[in-house]
């Protein structure tokens, strides 16, 4: 676009928004569009401005650990530390204070992203992935770091723990919970009058059971023996079937 000589401040683009929201005329929407278009923009920063509008936006939010606010402040800052050092005659004068959520709604319903995005695009697409990029990144090197601090005997704590839960989580403990979720879940409640208590359980117990076999395949355990309604094991018959029960039923 053409250069134009004049300096425009961003104060005065949001003193002519302010405006037009306290009497919002044509006139006054008039004014603020025609301050925007007076706006220079050029088609892409060099690598060392992005980098440097990167760090400046990540300053911002590297103490922030609440995820809404973080997410705030990128999304502003991104506009107000790097999109509008696309500007080449606009004078960022407003306070850091001003550089808020409230501020980038008002200044993009009333136009200025819209007016910037025409000539440089392409360019600030590319900025604003390596935003994100740099984010993820920043995300790993804490996890990273975090996991450092877990020493082998914690590991080594934890994986026994789950291992024992996995030894202790028996039919008879999934039936106690079952018990408990159908008498405090009304969903489960409502199931159990419809179809009966003894379908869902059955039901229940048959996936888990199912499950089960599955994950000691999976890791070469040995199956649990099977057994009769009195647990004991099931006796193979002399052709190889389960003996017959005592209703003559296999």
């Amino acid at each position: 676009m053409e250069e134009n000589e004049e300096k425009i401040k961003l104060s005065d683009i949001v003193e002519k928004c302010l405006e037009f929201r306290q009497s919002p005329t044509e006139d006054a929407f008039k004014e603020v569009e025609k301050t925007i278009a007076k706006v220079d923009v050029r088609e892409r920063l060099s690598l060392a401005e992005k980098g440097l509008s990167l760090v400046s936006i990540l300053e911002d939010v590297k103490d922030n650990e609440n995820p809404v606010e973080c997410a705030f402040d990128l999304t502003s800052g991104f506009f107000f530390k790097g999109l509008l050092n696309y500007a080449t005659n606009l004078l960022v004068d407003i306070p850091q204070t001003m550089m808020n959520i409230e501020t980038y709604d008002l200044l993009v319903t009333l136009g200025l992203e819209d007016h910037m995005l025409k000539y440089c695009e392409k360019d600030a697409r590319a900025l604003r992935k390596m935003l994100d990029d740099a984010v993820n990144f920043s995300n790993l090197y804490r996890l990273v770091n975090v996991s450092k601090l877990i020493s082998p005997e914690g590991v080594a704590e934890l994986d026994r723990v789950i291992r024992e839960f996995k030894e202790t989580l028996s039919i008879e403990k999934i039936r106690e919970l079952k018990g408990l979720l159908v008498e405090t879940d009304p969903a489960w409640s409502a199931l159990k009058e419809s179809v009966g208590e003894d379908i869902v359980f059955a039901k229940t117990v048959d996936d888990v059971a199912k499950l089960d076999e599955s994950l000691r395949e999976a890791e070469g355990e040995p199956l649990p023996e099977k057994t009769d309604g009195d647990g004991e094991p099931e006796e193979a018959a002399e052709d190889g079937s389960a003996e017959p029960n005592a209703d003559g039923g296999e």
